[in-house]
């Protein structure tokens, strides 16, 4: 029987056969990245892989070369769910399928707190509405490709340090307007296979024990029936996990799941068997959906692959280039013409180095990586511009690597490495005898599980290669060095006021060179715009003095001013404000129309439209963002304004205008109800503000509701 004929299983039957201890083991992985199988009865483990912006496959030490894609935040900066869908379907469910994955462990969409959060890359924006549009728009992409998602970290999980630890204590409206958002956005517009658990607690109690945010808002009030999975070694017992809902622990090493400690929950009645079944029962549903999704990776050879085609170079290079946002650009010195330049001086130690993505679950080994100083000096070939280079001011928070700098005996660029075995699992001594011999092309090394079969518990790996001769003598330092993790968020920029162009690229992936000469030289037309609010100082952002953990505690005291919401409502004036981004070509927005309010069945709908004229000499793509403002007659505090819609109006031609339409529901009406646990929609006067970025909404318009309502669900 082919692995793949589970999609044809009758769970049922399968549940009612399964023995206590099958359960028990479905309920928890097996190593890293795969679920337990069931062979007795035709069940097939399933393999999961990190995938934030690629998918980097079984392996941490001697990766699978991937496609690396523009982190989240530079998706967010492209305000284009269509595209993101386009990501998902093409290139991220067929990179899964090289990589013998059926589920893909993202997309991550928490809000950007700060830009101190650690993971911040991997996240789409401080919006919620934002976020959670473009996060179904991943999973609709990738589902639809047959392959899984895993929305994550379901939620408070926004900053690192203590993450196992820290209680996020967050206000009942700031939780559901704010942080819940986006799951819910997602869970309505794309119903994800699975969802991922936050290592932390949320206002006292660890998330993946946590029944009233699993069992009572993801499963009972948002209708979520797929598979709920902790993030790896987020499980802290096994009662509680098991009966707030958590179906399957991650990885199964070091488990608290295990046969053992399962049956003696049982014996001592903190859990049932109908318990574990039930957790069995949801891993069952998932392996079933991955079997009819993409049967051939389940009944492929289990290897991972590297395939690239042009096809997905160009589509690689497009996304790269859509979210790249032009955030200065005096007297139009860009783009610059090939032809009238005569030198391009390029200074910056990352214009050379392989900076394409943050760490931790986004690192992965790409499968080729154009830099910005290559990038330029392609897009040049042919001219007569002289590029000159220079390493400038050393910005790396390490010591830099060697991997370039290496060749072994027969030219290849890295060593040789050889694996010894130890005299005994417990000796320090090696033994002389190789046990194992590989190229090795990396010197930052997580190996965790990939070592050779039969070898000691304790082991040693000897490494061997040459430098590469350089044209002058220079000293080498040779340690091995801890490095923190990158961060791909919001910045400061104190000179911004001695350049007269800036173009902010963030972690562009494979093709960053290309598209970063694209821009440059006006090959594309930038239309990205900033996913989140660039401050002035550390001092403006919103969580600066309660962001960190407390003996424990992390209090998220801005409450629903996250993000641009903080600056209108202290007026604060951001360096570069929300929705902000330039083009090369200019726009007008203008006619803004609303149709009347329509409320019926505890729903809302209204559509706006607006008229977008390219008015400069050039095509180019403008993304329309419509606010809404709370009636003034409310007795609670709102935000002043709130995204509540977007639109990305494409390849509009010189002098030619477009009408776009953007369409409004309850969730842009609606607010959380604390007293009552419902949502709520008050009647009153309205505002709406149309324009392209946060801080240039031109067009006004209202609408009044003469009656409000309540709500719940989706």
């Amino acid at each position: 029987m082919a692995p793949s004929d589970f999609a044809k299983a009758n769970i049922d039957e399968i549940i009612d056969n399964l023995t206590t201890e099958e359960a028990i083991l479905l309920t928890a992985g097996v190593g890293f990245w795969h679920t337990h199988a069931v062979e007795r009865l035709g069940v097939p483990a399933v393999k999961v892989s990190d995938g934030p912006n690629g998918i980097r496959g079984n392996h941490f030490f001697m990766g699978t070369p991937a496609k690396c894609l523009p982190s989240a935040t530079a998706l967010g900066a492209t305000w284009d769910t269509k595209l993101v869908e386009e990501v998902g379907l093409k290139l991220l469910a067929a990179e899964a399928k090289l990589r013998a994955a059926s589920v893909v462990l993202a997309p991550t969409c928490n809000i950007q707190r700060s830009p101190l959060g650690g993971r911040s890359f991997e996240s789409f924006s401080e919006d919620p509405l934002l976020s959670g549009l473009l996060a179904a728009a991943y999973v609709r992409g990738t589902q639809n490709g047959g392959v899984g998602t895993t929305i994550k970290h379901f939620v408070g999980n926004d900053k690192e340090n203590d993450r196992m630890a820290y209680d996020s204590i967050i206000s009942a409206r700031a939780l559901r307007e704010i942080y819940l958002m986006p799951f819910m956005l997602a869970q309505k517009y794309a119903q994800p296979w699975s969802i991922m658990t936050a290592y932390n607690r949320v206002n006292g109690t660890h998330v993946s024990e946590n029944p009233a945010l699993i069992n009572d808002i993801l499963r009972k009030e948002w209708g979520f029936e797929g598979l709920v999975m902790s993030d790896w070694f987020g499980v802290y017992s096994v009662d509680h996990s098991i009966k707030a809902g958590l179906d399957l622990e991650m990885p199964g090493i070091n488990k608290w799941r295990s046969v053992d400690l399962m049956n003696r929950s049982i014996q001592s009645r903190k859990i049932t068997i109908r318990d574990i079944r039930a957790r069995a029962r949801k891993v069952l549903e998932l392996v079933q959906k991955c079997a009819q999704g993409a049967p051939e990776i389940l009944d492929g050879d289990g290897q991972e692959r590297t395939v690239e085609s042009e096809e997905d170079k160009a589509l690689m290079r497009k996304v790269a280039a859509e979210s790249i946002v032009l955030l200065k650009n005096e007297g139009a010195i860009l783009p610059l013409n090939s032809q009238k330049v005569t030198k391009v001086a390029i200074v910056g130690g990352n214009a050379k180095a392989n900076v394409l993505s943050g760490g931790g679950s986004a690192a992965l080994k790409s499968s080729y990586f154009v830099s910005p100083y290559d990038g330029i000096v392609n897009a040049l070939a042919g001219s007569n511009v002289e590029v000159t280079y220079s390493e400038g001011a050393r910005a790396y928070m390490t010591m830099p690597t060697l991997e370039n700098e290496l060749v072994t005996s027969s030219g290849e660029r890295g060593w040789i490495g050889s694996w010894h075995s130890h005299e005994s699992d417990d000796s320090l001594t090696p033994v002389e005898n190789v046990l194992e011999t590989r190229h090795i092309d990396e010197t930052r090394m997580f190996i965790s599980t990939s070592v050779p079969k039969n070898i000691t518990k304790r082991w040693s790996l000897r490494l061997r290669g040459t430098l590469k001769p350089r044209p002058y003598d220079c000293a080498f330092e040779f340690g091995l060095t801890a490095a923190g993790r990158a961060k791909g968020s919001s910045i400061t920029l104190p000179w911004v006021d001695k350049v007269p162009a800036l173009v902010h690229a963030w972690y562009l992936g494979n093709a960053t060179g290309d598209a970063i000469a694209d821009v440059l030289f006006g090959k594309h037309n930038p239309s990205g715009k900033l996913s989140l609010t660039f401050p002035k100082r550390l001092e403006d952002v919103p969580s600066y003095g309660h962001f960190h953990s407390e003996n424990g505690e992390v209090r998220y005291g801005e409450d629903l001013f996250v993000g641009y919401k903080h600056y209108q409502h202290r007026n604060i004036e951001p360096l570069f404000p929300f929705g902000f981004g330039l083009s090369y070509t200019t726009f007008t927005l203008s006619d803004l129309k609303l149709s009347a309010p329509v409320v019926a069945d505890k729903e809302f709908s209204l559509t706006a439209s607006v008229t977008v004229t390219n008015t400069g000499s050039v095509a180019g793509s403008e993304i329309v963002q419509l606010y809404v403002s709370p009636p003034a007659t409310s007795d609670l505090t709102h935000a002043a304004l709130q995204l509540r819609a977007f639109a990305k109006v494409r390849d509009l031609q010189p002098g030619a205008s477009e009408r776009v339409e953007l369409a409004l529901d309850k969730y842009a009406v609606s607010y959380w109800e604390e007293r009552f646990k419902t949502w709520a929609v008050e009647k009153g006067v309205y505002g709406v503000k149309v324009g392209a970025s946060s801080d240039a909404l031109i067009l006004n318009e209202t609408f009044v509701l003469s009656k409000g309502f309540e709500w719940t669900g989706i």
